[in-house]
């Protein structure tokens, strides 16, 4: 979440980033027979937002014997975009966390079989009769049920299932129950621990502690509304118990508004008078309570504490922190499911969807890298500096390196200059009162400039720059 401030207004020169991790509040859970509505507890940690920063800058395809070259993402993207498929893997992962098991039902061409049941992949793992991918829905455990599985001991898939029946409904129709092969399932489950195929819902981690907090909570707010603001006491000296309960069951009291009253009695000279009581000065301190939920909830999430809580505002070093942590956990989520998505890209690579020719195979190679493209957090203030070093930097190159070779230097690299206007070096030419750099009487600068790949030739130059610049001060 960014927050921009006005500049003008706040005296800030570049306008700070408040990053927060949008974390439902368990307080709006409602209660039954003590509990938390468990339909209710199992939004709390599948939130489209958390999803939606796993899949939210997407992914490169990249051919790892040919990183520089991006025609092989060029082919994958179109295929991705024609099935829908960052929002249906964003449903997919939400369902899977919610649940622990969600699965992908791929609809295929006629090609692939006539219904759900026929395999669209023979014995042996081949795509049988050539079909293509059509169509992709998520579907979350709660609407499959199996009913055969593999039984034989031998077999790869022991203890799998072979057939899914899942109750897929549309708007206004009622439900019908398809039996689809588990060739035409991709099962997602990212957290399987002694179960077979079944995953475990992150609700689970955090479900007690998030029901403690909601109860807490609900418990503070029941005292406050309660007794908070004191109740009236009236004061009847000279009344008897019997003459007070004539006068409560008339209905005497009725237009005191108030969730409760107390009258007492007695005999004496006293006046008769009203007074509000209840917790007076006295107040039940919850910190201890809501730290240990939020202390239990952060181990079990691994999200930081000042993220849950929104804390990090103001304070520029535990924001960046906390950000970077919190990147880091929606990079273990993305690790976490890229099988998912290898599983949907190999499908459409057998399909022949994907068009990709290599030379070298013959084909589409199933040996790609996915890399996925992360968020840019750099600050502003330091994105600043860094351009204006840059921009120092190549005008410095100027002086001892052509025009062209600075240009090739930019990000994206320029073309050079048409005619050779660029194959010249400025620092060379005698405009300064007949002056020349000193940085072009060092040949070993154009020579550390060179194209390298070599780690220890760039601190070198890094080194000679450092040089320069002390001697020039002297």
């Amino acid at each position: 979440m960014d927050a921009p401030c006005s500049s003008s207004s706040h005296s800030f020169l570049v306008p700070p980033r408040i990053f927060n991790a949008e974390i439902p509040d368990p307080s709006q859970l409602h209660i039954s027979r003590g509990d938390s509505v468990i339909s209710e507890a199992s939004e709390l940690l599948d939130k489209p937002k958390l999803v939606g920063d796993i899949f939210d800058n997407w992914f490169k395809v990249i051919d790892p014997d040919k990183p520089e070259d991006d025609a092989l993402d060029k082919a994958v993207q179109p295929a991705l975009l024609g099935l829908n498929a960052k929002t249906q893997l964003s449903r997919l992962i939400q369902f899977e966390r919610r649940y622990g098991t969600a699965v992908m039902m791929c609809a295929y061409t006629r090609q692939g079989g006539e219904t759900w049941e026929s395999p669209v992949y023979n014995e042996v793992g081949m795509l049988v009769n050539s079909p293509e991918l059509l169509q992709i829905t998520p579907y979350p455990w709660t609407r499959v049920n199996i009913k055969i599985r593999d039984e034989s001991q031998s077999s790869l898939r022991y203890g799998w299932p072979i057939f899914y029946d899942i109750a897929r409904q549309g708007s206004g129709i009622s439900s019908t129950e398809a039996k689809v092969h588990w060739t035409r399932i991709i099962h997602a489950a990212t957290r399987i621990d002694e179960a077979v195929y079944e995953g475990e819902s992150v609700i689970y981690a955090i479900y007690d502690d998030a029901t403690g907090f909601r109860n807490a909570r609900w418990a503070q707010y029941e005292t406050l509304f309660r007794y908070g603001s004191g109740f009236p006491i009236i004061h009847l000296p000279n009344a008897t118990p019997e003459q007070v309960a004539q006068w409560i069951g008339a209905g005497r009291f009725t237009d005191i508004n108030a969730r409760g009253f107390m009258v007492t009695t007695g005999v004496g000279d006293e006046a008769e008078s009203i007074t509000f009581g209840g917790v007076q000065d006295v107040t039940l301190n919850p910190d201890s309570y809501n730290k240990l939920s939020l202390i239990m909830m952060s181990i079990a999430s691994r999200i930081p504490q000042d993220v849950l809580m929104g804390v990090s505002a103001g304070r520029i070093t535990g924001s960046e922190v906390n950000e970077r942590a919190y990147f880091k956990f929606i990079n273990a989520e993305q690790s976490s499911v890229e099988p998912i998505v290898r599983e949907l890209i190999d499908r459409l690579i057998d399909t022949g969807q994907i068009k990709y020719e290599d030379s070298r195979r013959g084909g589409v190679s199933k040996n790609y890298v996915i890399e996925w493209n992360y968020p840019q957090l750099t600050p502003e203030q330091s994105q600043a500096q860094i351009n204006y070093l840059n921009s120092r930097a190549q005008t410095e190159r100027l002086e001892y390196m052509t025009i062209d070779e600075v240009r090739a230097k930019e990000d994206p690299p320029l073309p050079p200059r048409p005619d050779g206007e660029g194959d010249v070096i400025p620092g060379l030419s005698p405009n300064r009162g007949g002056e020349v750099s000193p940085f072009a009487s060092n040949p070993e600068r154009r020579e550390l400039e060179k194209p390298t790949d070599d780690e220890d030739s760039e601190d070198e130059f890094a080194n000679s720059v450092l040089k320069d610049a002390l001697e020039s001060g002297r």
